[in-house]
């Protein structure tokens, strides 16, 4: 794409106040959505992934049918990457705030977003809510991020899904 994604991402780590992810990351999501062509996106946790799902949708020629929802609990990050967020990529991205909340599954801690929109994902990438209550605090549990298994729980639907660096997710699923 001449390179155009690449400065997206890259005026946007200078601006955002989020960690973001490690370019392989960035690489194996763009190779996933190409591969999986999904038509209803599901994030967990908005960032500079949102722009990269947002530039993928709008490179294709059936943008208009693909539906994409990205999750944040933090109000703070939550502006942050709105307010940074590059224009013409805006009318790609529902955005939406909710709290965390925590919940015991067959004797392990998960997390998940208390309302996500009820779609029929086929793509979910994950990469929050943040795996302890309180960020990086040693004094709260880790958990795992339960938002899946609520998904599939209650959906007939198969959806192909990406982890970003939860080890303890992966392990749990």
């Amino acid at each position: 794409d001449n390179g155009d994604l690449n400065i997206i991402i890259s005026s946007l780590l200078k601006k955002s106040d989020s960690t973001g992810c490690e370019y392989s990351d960035y690489i194996s999501l763009w190779k996933s959505l190409n591969q999986f062509k999904p038509k209803c996106i599901l994030e967990l946790g908005s960032g500079i992934t949102s722009a990269l799902i947002a530039y993928y949708i709008k490179t294709r020629t059936n943008n208009n049918s693909i539906k994409f929802i990205s999750m944040e609990e933090s109000e703070y990050y939550f502006n942050n990457i709105k307010s940074i967020f590059p224009k013409d990529l805006e009318n790609y991205v529902d955005f939406q705030l909710s709290d965390r909340v925590e919940k015991i599954y067959n004797g392990l801690t998960g997390c998940h977003y208390k309302s996500i929109p009820d779609f029929n994902y086929d793509f979910i990438f994950i990469d929050g809510p943040v795996d302890r209550a309180k960020f990086n605090d040693k004094n709260y549990p880790k958990t795992f991020n339960s938002d899946i298994v609520n998904y599939l729980l209650k959906s007939n639907n198969s959806v192909n899904a990406m982890l970003d660096q939860r080890i303890l997710t992966l392990m749990t699923l």
